[in-house]
Protein backbone atom coordinates (compact mmCIF):
# COMPACT_ATOMS: atom_id res chain seq x y z
CA UNK A 1 0.00 0.00 0.00
CA UNK A 2 2.96 2.33 0.63
CA UNK A 3 4.45 1.64 -2.76
CA UNK A 4 0.85 2.51 -4.34
CA UNK A 5 0.59 6.19 -2.31
CA UNK A 6 3.92 7.31 -3.74
CA UNK A 7 3.33 6.07 -7.25
CA UNK A 8 0.15 7.54 -6.90
CA UNK A 9 1.53 10.85 -5.37
CA UNK A 10 4.60 11.02 -8.39
CA UNK A 11 1.38 10.76 -11.17
CA UNK A 12 -0.94 13.22 -9.92
CA UNK A 13 2.55 15.77 -9.73
CA UNK A 14 3.17 15.14 -13.41
CA UNK A 15 -0.01 15.37 -14.57
CA UNK A 16 -0.62 18.58 -12.68
CA UNK A 17 2.78 19.75 -14.41
CA UNK A 18 1.83 19.15 -17.63
CA UNK A 19 -1.76 20.14 -17.26
CA UNK A 20 -0.46 24.01 -16.18
CA UNK A 21 2.13 24.16 -18.99
CA UNK A 22 -0.36 22.67 -21.61
CA UNK A 23 -1.12 25.32 -24.60
CA UNK A 24 -4.88 26.88 -24.45
CA UNK A 25 -7.48 26.04 -26.62
CA UNK A 26 -9.21 29.01 -29.34
CA UNK A 27 -12.78 30.25 -28.29
CA UNK A 28 -13.59 28.48 -31.96
CA UNK A 29 -12.73 25.56 -31.16
CA UNK A 30 -15.06 22.61 -29.89
CA UNK A 31 -14.55 21.62 -26.13
CA UNK A 32 -15.31 18.10 -25.85
CA UNK A 33 -13.50 16.25 -23.20
CA UNK A 34 -11.88 17.10 -19.67
CA UNK A 35 -8.96 15.16 -17.44
CA UNK A 36 -9.35 15.74 -13.89
CA UNK A 37 -6.96 14.59 -11.06
CA UNK A 38 -9.34 14.89 -7.81
CA UNK A 39 -7.88 14.88 -3.79
CA UNK A 40 -10.84 14.96 -1.01
CA UNK A 41 -12.16 12.79 2.09
CA UNK A 42 -14.68 10.43 2.40
CA UNK A 43 -16.35 10.39 5.66
CA UNK A 44 -18.00 6.32 5.73
CA UNK A 45 -20.07 5.35 8.41
CA UNK A 46 -18.67 1.80 8.57
CA UNK A 47 -20.34 1.69 12.42
CA UNK A 48 -20.14 -2.64 12.91
CA UNK A 49 -16.52 -1.50 12.69
CA UNK A 50 -16.62 1.99 14.75
CA UNK A 51 -19.12 0.63 16.85
CA UNK A 52 -18.94 -3.07 17.02
CA UNK A 53 -15.73 -4.43 16.20
CA UNK A 54 -13.01 -2.00 17.27
CA UNK A 55 -14.82 -2.16 21.21
CA UNK A 56 -14.54 -5.94 21.20
CA UNK A 57 -11.77 -6.98 23.89
CA UNK A 58 -8.58 -9.22 22.99
CA UNK A 59 -9.20 -12.62 24.77
CA UNK A 60 -7.15 -15.77 25.05
CA UNK A 61 -5.75 -18.75 27.24
CA UNK A 62 -2.18 -20.31 27.72
CA UNK A 63 -0.54 -22.48 30.09
CA UNK A 64 1.60 -21.68 32.95
CA UNK A 65 2.60 -23.83 35.66
CA UNK A 66 1.42 -22.64 39.08
CA UNK A 67 4.51 -21.95 40.77
CA UNK A 68 4.96 -19.29 38.43
CA UNK A 69 2.15 -18.01 37.88
CA UNK A 70 3.25 -15.16 40.58
CA UNK A 71 0.50 -15.32 43.35
CA UNK A 72 -2.22 -16.60 41.51
CA UNK A 73 -3.76 -19.36 42.01
CA UNK A 74 -5.28 -20.89 38.42
CA UNK A 75 -5.71 -24.32 39.49
CA UNK A 76 -7.46 -26.47 42.75
CA UNK A 77 -3.53 -27.84 43.05
CA UNK A 78 -0.84 -25.59 42.72
CA UNK A 79 1.74 -28.19 44.33
CA UNK A 80 1.91 -30.21 41.60
CA UNK A 81 3.94 -28.46 39.36
CA UNK A 82 1.64 -28.88 35.72
CA UNK A 83 0.73 -26.33 34.00
CA UNK A 84 -2.69 -25.57 34.04
CA UNK A 85 -4.97 -23.29 32.18
CA UNK A 86 -5.11 -19.82 32.68
CA UNK A 87 -7.65 -17.26 31.07
CA UNK A 88 -5.92 -13.57 29.55
CA UNK A 89 -6.97 -10.20 28.16
CA UNK A 90 -8.90 -7.29 28.43
CA UNK A 91 -10.39 -4.49 26.98
CA UNK A 92 -8.32 -3.09 23.96
CA UNK A 93 -10.58 0.07 22.25
CA UNK A 94 -9.25 1.24 19.25
CA UNK A 95 -10.43 4.64 18.15
CA UNK A 96 -12.98 4.98 15.24
CA UNK A 97 -11.81 5.89 11.68
CA UNK A 98 -13.05 8.95 10.78
CA UNK A 99 -12.82 11.23 7.34
CA UNK A 100 -10.13 9.62 5.32
CA UNK A 101 -8.38 11.06 2.53
CA UNK A 102 -9.89 9.80 -1.00
CA UNK A 103 -7.96 10.43 -4.68
CA UNK A 104 -8.57 9.43 -8.27
CA UNK A 105 -8.40 10.46 -11.96
CA UNK A 106 -12.00 11.36 -13.45
CA UNK A 107 -12.73 11.82 -17.00
CA UNK A 108 -15.62 14.23 -18.45
CA UNK A 109 -17.07 13.54 -22.18
CA UNK A 110 -19.02 16.47 -22.54
CA UNK A 111 -22.48 16.04 -25.19
CA UNK A 112 -23.10 20.11 -25.20
CA UNK A 113 -23.28 23.10 -22.95
CA UNK A 114 -25.30 21.19 -20.31
CA UNK A 115 -25.06 17.70 -20.06
CA UNK A 116 -21.61 15.56 -20.20
CA UNK A 117 -21.09 11.67 -19.08
CA UNK A 118 -18.37 11.37 -16.41
CA UNK A 119 -16.28 8.45 -15.37
CA UNK A 120 -13.56 7.64 -13.44
CA UNK A 121 -11.11 6.03 -10.33
CA UNK A 122 -10.01 6.32 -6.79
CA UNK A 123 -8.80 4.72 -3.93
CA UNK A 124 -9.68 5.32 -0.57
CA UNK A 125 -8.05 4.26 3.27
CA UNK A 126 -8.75 4.13 6.79
CA UNK A 127 -6.68 3.70 9.70
CA UNK A 128 -6.63 3.53 13.67
CA UNK A 129 -4.36 2.38 16.43
CA UNK A 130 -4.19 1.55 19.61
CA UNK A 131 -0.95 0.88 21.59
CA UNK A 132 1.22 0.22 24.87
CA UNK A 133 -1.73 -1.54 26.43
CA UNK A 134 -0.28 -3.42 29.22
CA UNK A 135 -1.88 -6.90 30.01
CA UNK A 136 -0.68 -10.27 31.58
CA UNK A 137 0.07 -13.55 28.95
CA UNK A 138 1.04 -16.60 29.61
CA UNK A 139 3.84 -17.73 27.46
CA UNK A 140 5.92 -20.95 27.38
CA UNK A 141 4.91 -21.75 30.99
CA UNK A 142 5.56 -18.33 32.71
CA UNK A 143 3.12 -15.69 33.23
CA UNK A 144 4.73 -12.58 32.09
CA UNK A 145 4.08 -9.11 31.63
CA UNK A 146 3.65 -7.47 28.56
CA UNK A 147 2.31 -4.78 26.39
CA UNK A 148 -0.03 -4.76 23.57
CA UNK A 149 -0.59 -2.95 20.43
CA UNK A 150 -3.54 -3.06 18.24
CA UNK A 151 -3.61 -1.31 15.04
CA UNK A 152 -6.76 -1.62 11.72
CA UNK A 153 -6.52 -0.69 8.24
CA UNK A 154 -9.74 -0.55 5.69
CA UNK A 155 -9.16 0.55 2.28
CA UNK A 156 -11.01 -0.02 -1.48
CA UNK A 157 -10.64 0.85 -4.86
CA UNK A 158 -13.35 1.83 -7.27
CA UNK A 159 -14.52 3.17 -10.88
CA UNK A 160 -17.11 4.89 -11.53
CA UNK A 161 -19.80 6.25 -14.29
CA UNK A 162 -22.18 8.86 -14.49
CA UNK A 163 -23.99 12.45 -15.70
CA UNK A 164 -23.08 15.85 -14.80
CA UNK A 165 -25.90 18.76 -15.43
CA UNK A 166 -24.32 22.23 -15.52
CA UNK A 167 -26.88 24.10 -13.51
CA UNK A 168 -25.77 27.46 -14.30
CA UNK A 169 -22.63 28.59 -16.44
CA UNK A 170 -20.75 31.93 -17.72
CA UNK A 171 -18.44 30.29 -20.38
CA UNK A 172 -14.86 30.38 -19.31
CA UNK A 173 -15.20 32.28 -15.93
CA UNK A 174 -17.57 29.97 -13.97
CA UNK A 175 -19.73 26.81 -13.88
CA UNK A 176 -22.29 25.25 -11.23
CA UNK A 177 -23.14 21.82 -11.68
CA UNK A 178 -25.11 18.74 -10.08
CA UNK A 179 -23.73 15.11 -10.66
CA UNK A 180 -24.90 11.92 -10.54
CA UNK A 181 -22.71 8.13 -10.49
CA UNK A 182 -22.86 4.66 -9.75
CA UNK A 183 -19.75 3.69 -8.18
CA UNK A 184 -18.79 0.09 -7.59
CA UNK A 185 -16.02 -0.91 -4.78
CA UNK A 186 -14.13 -3.69 -6.30
CA UNK A 187 -10.92 -4.11 -3.37
CA UNK A 188 -12.12 -3.81 -0.21
CA UNK A 189 -9.29 -4.51 2.53
CA UNK A 190 -9.52 -4.93 5.98
CA UNK A 191 -6.27 -5.82 7.79
CA UNK A 192 -6.10 -6.17 11.79
CA UNK A 193 -2.58 -6.36 13.30
CA UNK A 194 -2.37 -7.98 16.84
CA UNK A 195 1.64 -6.85 18.85
CA UNK A 196 2.77 -8.50 22.19
CA UNK A 197 5.92 -7.09 23.59
CA UNK A 198 7.40 -9.75 26.47
CA UNK A 199 9.29 -8.10 28.90
CA UNK A 200 12.76 -8.71 29.28
CA UNK A 201 13.84 -10.10 31.95
CA UNK A 202 17.59 -9.27 32.27
CA UNK A 203 16.77 -5.44 33.00
CA UNK A 204 14.24 -3.15 34.80
CA UNK A 205 14.93 -0.13 33.00
CA UNK A 206 11.39 0.48 31.35
CA UNK A 207 12.46 2.27 28.36
CA UNK A 208 13.90 -1.37 27.40
CA UNK A 209 12.48 -4.12 29.07
CA UNK A 210 9.33 -4.10 26.51
CA UNK A 211 12.16 -5.17 23.30
CA UNK A 212 13.18 -8.81 23.98
CA UNK A 213 10.46 -10.96 22.55
CA UNK A 214 7.22 -10.34 20.50
CA UNK A 215 4.16 -12.63 18.76
CA UNK A 216 2.59 -11.06 15.95
CA UNK A 217 -1.08 -11.87 15.24
CA UNK A 218 -2.24 -10.77 11.87
CA UNK A 219 -5.89 -10.33 10.34
CA UNK A 220 -6.54 -10.30 6.35
CA UNK A 221 -10.06 -9.76 5.00
CA UNK A 222 -11.61 -9.14 1.69
CA UNK A 223 -14.65 -8.13 -0.11
CA UNK A 224 -15.67 -6.86 -3.00
CA UNK A 225 -18.50 -5.99 -5.46
CA UNK A 226 -19.75 -3.59 -3.33
CA UNK A 227 -22.11 -0.61 -4.97
CA UNK A 228 -22.89 2.89 -3.84
CA UNK A 229 -24.70 5.83 -5.79
CA UNK A 230 -23.74 9.46 -5.06
CA UNK A 231 -25.06 12.56 -6.00
CA UNK A 232 -23.02 16.08 -5.65
CA UNK A 233 -22.83 19.73 -5.97
CA UNK A 234 -20.01 21.28 -7.79
CA UNK A 235 -18.47 24.57 -8.96
CA UNK A 236 -15.23 25.32 -10.81
CA UNK A 237 -13.70 28.33 -11.70
CA UNK A 238 -11.43 29.17 -14.62
CA UNK A 239 -7.82 29.55 -14.39
CA UNK A 240 -7.29 29.91 -18.07
CA UNK A 241 -9.14 29.11 -20.93
CA UNK A 242 -8.84 25.55 -20.65
CA UNK A 243 -7.84 25.19 -17.15
CA UNK A 244 -10.16 25.57 -14.00
CA UNK A 245 -10.00 24.85 -10.35
CA UNK A 246 -13.28 23.01 -8.75
CA UNK A 247 -14.53 22.21 -5.64
CA UNK A 248 -17.52 19.69 -4.86
CA UNK A 249 -19.42 17.61 -2.00
CA UNK A 250 -22.16 15.08 -2.02
CA UNK A 251 -23.21 12.32 -0.36
CA UNK A 252 -22.84 8.55 -1.24
CA UNK A 253 -25.60 5.91 -0.36
CA UNK A 254 -25.25 2.44 -0.19
CA UNK A 255 -28.45 0.23 -1.16
CA UNK A 256 -26.93 -3.44 0.56
CA UNK A 257 -24.65 -4.13 3.38
CA UNK A 258 -22.02 -6.72 2.74
CA UNK A 259 -19.71 -8.52 5.36
CA UNK A 260 -16.01 -9.30 5.36
CA UNK A 261 -14.39 -12.69 5.04
CA UNK A 262 -11.35 -13.92 5.93
CA UNK A 263 -8.23 -13.75 3.40
CA UNK A 264 -4.69 -14.51 5.49
CA UNK A 265 -4.53 -15.46 8.65
CA UNK A 266 -0.84 -15.25 10.41
CA UNK A 267 0.81 -15.25 12.91
CA UNK A 268 4.55 -16.27 14.48
CA UNK A 269 3.82 -17.96 17.54
CA UNK A 270 6.79 -20.54 18.50
CA UNK A 271 6.26 -24.06 19.49
CA UNK A 272 6.53 -24.27 23.32
CA UNK A 273 4.40 -20.69 23.78
CA UNK A 274 1.36 -23.00 24.67
CA UNK A 275 -0.85 -19.59 24.14
CA UNK A 276 -3.97 -19.44 22.05
CA UNK A 277 -5.33 -16.04 20.94
CA UNK A 278 -8.92 -15.20 19.72
CA UNK A 279 -9.38 -12.31 17.27
CA UNK A 280 -11.55 -9.58 17.75
CA UNK A 281 -13.30 -10.80 14.56
CA UNK A 282 -14.13 -14.21 13.89
CA UNK A 283 -15.64 -16.16 11.14
CA UNK A 284 -19.08 -17.97 11.51
CA UNK A 285 -20.20 -21.18 9.54
CA UNK A 286 -20.74 -19.58 6.30
CA UNK A 287 -17.24 -17.66 6.67
CA UNK A 288 -18.48 -14.23 7.65
CA UNK A 289 -16.71 -12.32 9.75
CA UNK A 290 -18.31 -11.36 13.26
CA UNK A 291 -17.18 -9.46 16.14
CA UNK A 292 -16.67 -10.50 19.88
CA UNK A 293 -18.78 -8.73 22.37
CA UNK A 294 -17.88 -5.71 24.15
CA UNK A 295 -19.00 -7.33 27.61
CA UNK A 296 -17.22 -10.66 26.60
CA UNK A 297 -14.63 -11.46 29.41
CA UNK A 298 -11.28 -13.54 29.67
CA UNK A 299 -12.44 -17.17 30.72
CA UNK A 300 -10.75 -20.14 30.77
CA UNK A 301 -13.88 -21.82 29.10
CA UNK A 302 -13.25 -20.56 25.84
CA UNK A 303 -11.36 -22.50 23.13
CA UNK A 304 -11.29 -23.29 19.52
CA UNK A 305 -14.30 -26.05 19.48
CA UNK A 306 -15.91 -22.96 22.28
CA UNK A 307 -15.11 -20.06 20.76
CA UNK A 308 -16.61 -16.87 22.36
CA UNK A 309 -20.20 -15.35 21.45
CA UNK A 310 -19.80 -12.55 18.72
CA UNK A 311 -22.49 -10.48 16.69
CA UNK A 312 -23.19 -9.93 13.10
CA UNK A 313 -20.56 -7.74 11.95
CA UNK A 314 -22.42 -5.97 8.24
CA UNK A 315 -20.78 -2.41 6.97
CA UNK A 316 -21.27 -0.14 4.99
CA UNK A 317 -19.44 3.11 3.38
CA UNK A 318 -22.32 5.42 3.17
CA UNK A 319 -21.02 8.55 3.58
CA UNK A 320 -20.12 12.16 3.13
CA UNK A 321 -17.38 13.07 0.35
CA UNK A 322 -15.64 16.56 -0.78
CA UNK A 323 -13.01 17.11 -2.97
CA UNK A 324 -11.24 19.77 -4.63
CA UNK A 325 -10.23 19.15 -8.40
CA UNK A 326 -8.03 20.34 -11.05
CA UNK A 327 -9.93 20.49 -14.70
CA UNK A 328 -8.02 20.43 -17.92
CA UNK A 329 -10.27 20.67 -21.18
CA UNK A 330 -9.02 19.89 -24.62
Amino acid sequence: MPVLHKARSSSLRIVFAILWFAPGVNAQDAVRWSVSPVLGIHAPKLEALNKGEFNSPILGVGEARPELVEGETPGPDSSTGEAVTVAFGGPSNLPEIGPSSNAGLEFQWIQNEKHSFIFGASSWEGYTVADKIPMRVPLQGRLRDAIFDRRATISYNEFYFGWRYNVFALPKKYTLYTRFSLNELFDIDYRESLVFSFADQRTDDPETNFVDIKRIFILDSQATGVMLLHFGLGGEYFLKKNLSLGFESGYSFQPRMFTLRPYFIDNDAQLGDGMTLFYPALPDSNNDLRYVREDTQPSVNWSQSNLPPTSEMKLSFQGWKAAFRLNVYF
